[in-house]
């Protein structure tokens, strides 16, 4: 009953369902089956609905205290809580594509070092987990902005790619340069399907460019790259400390692609979760 409370109290305190939504993160046709069930079980109606937002009803007004109490009284135990590492224990299973694991790895580094009582449970997989169905309790999503209406969804910085090939690749072929890449070879993640903007520029570029590896996994592209089997895109990070890496082509901010922290909302608020998550925010992005 507490997400229903609490979608009610914001109603009360913003006035639109609108305005509920962004404060919780949540989509609004959640904060309107919040509602409904709160009014269900109450029996009656809490609000009237008019074209300006939501006017709290008599049952509305008794109900408001109770909803912005409870409120109060739980968000000041989750603080406190959240000041206590010895609060924080027990498991934490994130997860993310394997193109970010690298960074994600260092989030997780210093927050266990921090939290030890807390296990996290790392799952790289390209398949999108299901957080409704406890696959894990968070995720490091790439590109378009998740839309599942119960997940809270917080923007996490975007993964900077630039196009590289390794020294032995240009003394075999020679440097690519933007006019001539119709005549060099590429290595391509096989799970792009056409959707990353670095793919996009690239088939727009050159019409039938020779992919001469594709691979199921973003993360071997590196290694492929690194091999001198072809050139491809590689994350600015895992480059900058490999001098047999070459930028062969200025960077376009078209190849960052944007990541985001996503959570189900029925965990959201959970201890372990918000202090994961607000590290990672606060530890800045990739």
């Amino acid at each position: 009953m507490w997400n229903e409370l609490q979608a009610a109290a914001e109603v009360f305190k913003h006035g639109t369902v609108s305005a509920a939504a962004n404060e919780l993160g949540v989509h609004r046709a959640t904060i309107i089956r919040r509602i409904e069930a709160l009014e269900a079980f109450v029996g009656g109606k809490l609000f009237y609905r008019h074209r300006h937002g939501y006017t709290p009803t008599d049952l509305g007004h008794e109900i408001r205290p109770v909803a912005e109490n409870t409120r109060t009284q739980l968000e000041g135990i989750r603080r406190r809580a959240l000041n206590q590492d010895v609060a924080l224990e027990g498991s934490l299973v994130v997860t993310s594509v394997d193109g970010v694991a690298p960074f994600v790895l260092k989030k997780i580094a210093k927050f266990t070092e921090r939290h030890r009582g807390i296990q996290i449970e790392f799952l790289v997989s390209n398949r999108v987990l299901q957080l409704e169905l406890a696959e894990a309790h968070v995720a490091v999503r790439l590109g378009a902005r998740p839309k599942e209406p119960d997940y809270v969804v917080l923007p996490f910085g975007r993964l900077e790619l630039g196009l590289f090939a390794s020294v032995d690749y240009i003394d075999r072929y020679g440097a690519p340069v933007s006019d001539d890449l119709a005549q060099h070879r590429f290595v391509l993640p096989r799970i792009s399907a056409r959707e990353d903007p670095p793919d996009r520029w690239l088939r727009a570029l050159v019409d039938r460019p020779d992919l001469v590896l594709l691979v199921d996994k973003t993360a071997v592209v590196d290694i492929a790259v690194k091999a001198g089997i072809g050139v491809g895109f590689v994350p600015l990070e895992n480059a900058k400390s490999d001098p047999n890496l070459v930028e062969v082509v200025p960077r376009r901010r078209a190849w960052s692609v944007p990541m985001w922290l996503v959570t189900h909302m029925d965990l959201h608020r959970s201890p372990k979760i918000q202090a994961f998550v607000e590290h990672c925010r606060n530890e800045g992005s990739p």
